[in-house]
């Protein structure tokens, strides 16, 4: 029987104030994490199609 790890799942969320964006990051075991540093909305969203799964190979839970 193989497990496989179930993925986060990535949010584009605007900052209350101002234009900046985050990414909400929520695990499978529903720990919240946030990605910031982001312009807009569009910039954050390219991150996630460009550079998420990388972070995610890198990220010290993903091993957990």
């Amino acid at each position: 029987m193989t497990t496989e790890k179930k993925q986060p799942t990535f949010v584009v969320r605007p900052l209350k104030v101002g234009p900046e964006c985050y990414v909400l990051v929520t695990w499978p075991d529903r720990l919240v994490e946030h990605v910031n540093g982001f312009l807009s909305a569009e910039e954050a969203s390219r991150w996630i199609e460009a550079d998420a799964d990388e972070w995610l190979r890198k990220h010290p839970r993903r091993n957990k």
